[in-house]
């Protein structure tokens, strides 16, 4: 018994596990492996199918180990699950047994391998899925290099059309095209994502009511009607946020599908080939690239990690409100000077930030008596930011330098030169930064220099269109000057008021605002811990019953960093920089002590003060439980209104370092939560009308 316990416990079998039930999930757009076991069982319905699939999966996962591709990748399912498919396909459609059907998946599913990892490359260059085009390919190419058909029973259960053509389409997802099957498909859809089974009923409906005014389309939906159901699910739930845009858009995308595959059915029938998921491939693809260069989705939100329908919104809902970091929107740019520094003029300035300009930003450095010069401001070196040091925002290689052009003497410009002594920085293919008007012969990099994030790269100065000191900043998607201008989403700044300096994680200054980028203390770092491989254990006292939570640190097959609980195997994804942690989302229950932790936090700083604060605000959703939480689940992509707001305080302590946060409504208190570091998170108390928990290290 312990033999078989510890073997269970084996991280290669764990790992093994692994790769085959996310591979079923993944049908279903979902990495939990009880979907993926719910699924495998489901095949079970027709035996031959089951085999035949469960050992293509295995064959294609060997493959790609061997030939060295990412583990996290094949662990994912990400390999798995169009192999799954091509076993499934092939045994529909060829009625291959016995020993041909082993030689056949073996050959086959290392094709597909092959065909995965270089579409995967492919598509990558355009931001698109590869989805199960990979298993297309292949078994189109099985079906003509082989003969035969095969044969499954329909158990037929509802006796009316409709429902029995809804489900046999549910079960074609696994080729199993039965009522039975869908019915065990439609169950695990449900439990994995209620949203999800409702997007599904809804665009069936769509196209249902589409085919019945244009009866030519009713043959393909009767037999590809899944394809419809999988373009509603990418398109509406999965690889955008779920919203009535979404759906909207979701639902005229499944029309088009079926559309489409009644076309594709006619051209492949004459070459003896099923359509298999094509039209869906297709439509998914066009609609996406079609929407990521649209201006019309302005409230249209692309995923860039895919969760559950559920999962999305939320953490489409704590990027917009503050409380999660935007991978697109935080590109981690520091402001690009030391100190204090005083915001002159902003986007949409009164002066000269117009047009495709709008998004420059213009910097003095103010003295005490809040003027940005001494004396009566009459020469240049009176003004405080004059010869300052400039720094790179990030890491980037210099594209152009001008640094000939003359200082204007105060009150003078030079229309001949508007943009004076400049420097550009290319930080990425379409992403550039200008630092203008800077002092004659004060830039200290040439071109083609590579530049590092803080470095020194001018000095401010008062030429081109300049009538007095100060440094202009935009960033712009070309090197030209003339190019439009890009939102300036700073990171990790403060803002100097009265009482008190505000942590802004991502933002834009504002004009008349006196900014200054965020120190990083090195204790503080450490104190923080967040290490990869770092493995903690503690006892939490959840609502009066008390458990061990393990957390450990690792990396997933995209290459992001997460803690991942051993309660429920919740998830919190962020990335350690260099003056600040940041949480990307969270997902799984609301019952851990790792929750607690993610609960209205986008970023820990490596930085205390007494004086800091920061302000965020979290979802109704996160607070809430029972059936109130149910139930709102299920309206919230639609409505998302409610919030509540907190506030962060990050103080030292003894040897430690306490990070406060309190939660509020309009009109009271909602909660108040308390985390200790000390060489990684020490201790959480966290108090609340619903909620009660304590969570200390077990050193």
């Amino acid at each position: 018994m312990r033999k078989i316990k510890s073997w269970i416990k084996n991280e290669k079998f764990i790992f093994f596990i692994d790769t085959v039930l996310y591979s079923y999930s993944q049908i279903l757009f979902a990495k939990n492996r009880f979907v993926g076991l719910f699924i495998l069982s489901s095949t079970f319905v027709h035996p031959s199918i089951a085999v035949n699939a469960l050992l293509s999966c295995i064959f294609a996962n060997s493959f790609a180990l061997g030939l060295g591709i990412n583990r996290l990748e094949i662990r994912a399912g990400l390999y798995g699950f169009n192999a799954v498919l091509l076993g499934m396909s092939m045994t529909l459609y060829m009625g291959i047994r016995g020993m041909q059907a082993i030689v056949y998946i073996l050959l086959f599913s290392s094709l597909l391998t092959v065909v995965t990892g270089t579409l995967s490359v492919f598509l990558k260059r355009f931001s698109l899925p590869y989805m199960s085009i990979p298993f297309v390919l292949v078994t189109w190419l099985a079906i003509l290099a082989g003969d035969g058909a095969g044969n499954t029973k329909n158990y037929i259960i509802f006796t009316y059309p409709e429902i029995e053509t809804f489900l046999t389409n549910i079960g074609y997802i696994i080729f199993s095209p039965n009522s039975l099957s869908g019915i065990l498909v439609l169950g695990g859809l449900f439990l994995y994502s209620r949203l999800m089974g409702i997007v599904v009923i809804i665009s069936y409906l769509a196209c249902i009511a589409f085919v019945s005014i244009f009866p030519a389309y009713s043959l393909f939906m009767t037999a590809g009607g899944f394809n419809a159901i999988l373009t509603s699910i990418a398109v509406a739930g999965i690889f955008f946020v779920l919203s009535a845009k979404s759906l909207f858009i979701g639902i005229i995308a499944s029309v088009f599908t079926v559309i489409t595959g009644s076309a594709f059915s006619s051209i492949l029938l004459n070459y003896g080939l099923p359509v298999l998921t094509i039209p869906f491939n297709l439509v998914t693809l066009l609609t996406l690239y079609m929407m990521d260069r649209c201006v019309w989705h302005n409230d249209l939100r692309r995923v860039q990690i895919p969760e559950s329908p559920e999962g999305n919104v939320m953490t489409s809902i704590r990027q917009k409100e503050g409380g999660r970091i935007n991978l697109l929107t935080d590109r981690r740019l520091s402001l690009p000077f030391m100190g204090w520094w005083f915001v002159s003029q902003s986007v949409d300035g009164v002066h000269t930030h117009k047009g495709i300009f709008r998004y420059g930003l213009d910097f003095v450095v103010p003295g005490k008596n809040g003027k940005p010069y001494s004396n009566t401001g009459e020469g240049l070196n009176e003004h405080y930011c004059y010869d300052m040091p400039v720094i790179a925002s990030a890491d980037g290689i210099v594209a152009a330098v001008v640094s000939s052009v003359t200082d204007n003497p105060v009150a003078s410009t030079n229309l001949q030169y508007n943009w004076g002594n400049y420097v550009i920085i290319q930080h990425c293919p379409d992403f550039f930064s200008v630092a203008a008007h800077l002092r004659q012969k004060g830039i200290t990099v040439n071109i083609g220099q590579v530049v590092k994030k803080g470095q020194t790269v001018g000095y401010a100065g008062s030429s081109g269109l300049s009538p007095y000191p100060h440094l202009h900043i935009q960033f712009q998607p070309a090197v030209s000057m003339w190019s439009p201008t890009l939102p300036p989403h700073f990171s990790d700044f403060l803002v100097r008021h009265k009482d008190y300096d505000e942590y802004i994680t991502v933002g834009i200054p504002s004009e008349q605002q006196t900014v200054m980028n965020l120190p990083a203390d090195n204790s503080v770092r450490e104190a923080i811990g967040f290490e990869l491989r770092e493995k903690s254990r503690y006892e939490l006292n959840f609502n009066n019953k008390v458990f061990f939570e393990d957390w450990l640190f690792d990396m997933d097959s995209d290459g992001l960093l997460f803690i991942e609980s051993s309660l429920h195997k919740d998830r919190l994804y962020f990335i350690k920089g260099d003056t600040s942690i940041s949480f990307l989302r969270y997902s799984g229950t609301r019952k851990s002590g790792l929750f607690i932790l993610s609960l209205g936090i986008d970023k820990i700083p490596f930085y205390v003060d007494d004086r800091m604060k920061f302000q965020r605000t979290t979802p109704y959703l996160d607070i809430i439980t029972g059936i109130r939480a149910y139930l709102f689940d299920i309206i919230i992509p639609f409505y998302k209104g409610l919030r509540f707001f907190i506030t962060h305080t990050f103080k030292a302590g003894v040897n430690e370092y306490l990070l406060t946060s309190r939660i509020n409504g309009r009109t009271m208190d909602i909660a108040e939560r308390t985390i200790v570091f000390e060489r990684g998170v020490k201790e959480i108390i966290f108090k609340s009308r619903h909620i009660n928990c304590i969570m200390k290290r077990v050193d």
